[in-house]
């Protein structure tokens, strides 16, 4: 139910936690949930049973002996409370510590070609080994505190045995008990303190299953902000988006766009063009409902985007994100996975288009080739092509490019920026790129600047403006030129030696 729960969770309350901490939630938490209700619940109910059992034989026997024994309960009791928050804290501190040694774990682990390519393995060695031993010291703490603790409160717990011994003994001297009640009482005090002893022992459990089960909780009651309702609405998708003052920040206290107006019609091809930072993947975001915006409000076919189901607007609209991620399976995985139950032919046929199919081939199990986690067993470009074959499968109706040729050499950028355009033919197509080439079939190019729209047009009108686009496109075409000149630089020199 927790991981369910984590599939609902918008990224916006995903973003709070780190992977470690929601993996320990899931993984470990409630581990540690099902042995204490498993394992403590079946203890708890044992000892009670004894425990009530004995109690009730005492008091048939002597009662006055039987207050004697469970008199120093109370006072027990009380130390333990006075102790419960300070228990909590300690467990809740070690918790939080254990959850930051699977967090660095995790990322060392995802990043290992990165933390090789800058030679930073004793860095990374460090940082985890520090953060190992602050939880092996606070670990050591918390059961230096219980080692204190437990002996003093099992020592509490034992007096009544010697009150019994003491005052049955009185009892004995002034014959107002026999011997023999005495010896039995005394035998059924052992069956009362293992009891006992096991409830004095039972905080530490307590605190430590708490720990978990607040963690697990904070994300199973949690209310996710983007979910489907019974009211929500599944209509056809004919691609008309409208931004309509729309106001968006990841931070309330920082925009990232304001009051944006932009209307795109059915079948046509945007290009986002500005700066970084200007809010263009931001607007990708918004388009998927990964986020609400915080003012106005989007609507496709005239209908708020919030009304609509966002499992069904998943399913309509295909993406090629700059960061290409790649499970861990097979090429063939990868690329059904848009489309789970996609014959072979169709996944042979969505690869061909984007021109991944020649390179497949030559993996040595062709489609059922495995490839590691992000699939980095592969090279980028061969990662995006994978991507463009898992949109182009899903055959959307609205289709969004995050950079989608980024990765790719000038040849193959060509034969896939060939594929997009049929791709992109009466489809309803967003892409951004940094290479504002390869936006100069767009229908048109909507210019994004301090978080909103500064200029609309096509890629000879924006030039003839001398505009913002203007000056983009003649410092691409200063840098490559100036590129090209130190490579033929370069060049001369290697042939001269």
């Amino acid at each position: 139910m927790a991981y369910e729960n984590i599939q609902k969770l918008s990224l916006a309350s995903l973003s709070k936690r780190t992977p470690g901490d929601l993996i320990r939630r899931i993984m470990e938490d409630t581990a540690t949930i099902k042995d204490f209700l498993s394992d403590g619940g079946r203890w708890a109910a044992e000892q009670v049973f004894l425990f009530i059992l004995v109690f009730i034989i005492l008091l048939l026997t002597d009662w006055r002996l039987t207050l004697l024994v469970i008199s120093p309960i109370p006072f027990v009791m009380l130390l333990l409370s006075r102790f419960w928050k300070s228990i909590n804290l300690r467990y809740e501190r070690q918790w939080r510590k254990n959850s930051r040694c699977q967090s660095i774990l995790h990322d060392i682990i995802r990043g290992i070609r990165t933390v090789k390519s800058f030679g930073n393995e004793d860095r990374e060695i460090a940082k985890f080994s520090n953060a190992a031993k602050e939880l092996a010291s606070v670990s050591a703490s918390n059961e230096a505190f219980w080692a204190l603790l437990f002996p003093a409160l099992t020592f509490f717990t034992s007096i009544g045995e010697f009150l019994v011994l003491y005052f049955g003994g009185k009892m004995i001297l002034g014959q107002s008990l026999t011997l023999g009640i005495l010896v039995q009482f005394t035998m059924y005090i052992g069956y009362v303190y293992s009891p006992l002893r096991w409830l004095v022992s039972f905080p530490r459990w307590l605190a430590d299953a708490t720990t978990s089960m607040v963690k697990v909780f904070e994300i199973i009651d949690e209310e996710p902000d983007i979910q489907e309702t019974e009211t929500s609405l599944k209509p056809p998708l004919t691609g008309e988006i409208k931004f309509e003052n729309v106001s968006f920040g990841y931070k309330s206290y920082e925009p990232v766009l304001k009051n944006m107006d932009l209307d795109i019609r059915p079948g046509e091809m945007i290009g986002l063009v500005g700066k970084s930072g200007v809010g263009k993947s931001t607007l990708i975001n918004l388009v998927l409902r990964l986020y609400d915006p915080t003012g106005g409000r989007i609507t496709i076919n005239g209908i708020d985007l919030r009304d609509i189901s966002p499992q069904y607007l998943h399913e309509k609209v295909g993406v090629v994100f700059q960061e290409t991620f790649l499970f861990a399976g097979s090429i063939y995985d990868n690329i059904a996975y848009a489309k789970p139950d996609a014959t072979l032919e169709e996944v042979i046929a969505a690869a061909k288009a984007a021109h991944a199919h020649e390179f497949i081939m030559k993996t040595p199990d062709g489609y059922n080739t495995l490839i590691g986690e992000s699939g980095y067993s592969i090279s980028g470009g061969e990662r995006q092509r994978l991507a463009i074959a898992r949109a182009i499968i899903k055959n959307p109706e609205i289709l969004i490019l995050d950079e989608a040729t980024s990765a790719l050499d000038v040849e193959t950028e060509s034969l896939i920026q060939d594929c997009i355009n049929r791709l992109t033919q009466g489809r309803t197509t967003i892409a951004i790129a940094h290479r504002l080439s390869t936006l100069r079939k767009a229908d048109r190019l909507i210019v994004l600047d301090k978080g909103a729209v500064a200029e609309v047009g096509t890629h000879v009108e924006l030039l003839k403006r001398r505009g913002i686009y203007y000056h983009l496109v003649m410092a691409q075409r200063q840098t490559a030129s100036l590129k090209a000149k130190t490579q033929s630089q370069s060049e001369s020199k290697s042939e001269i030696a």
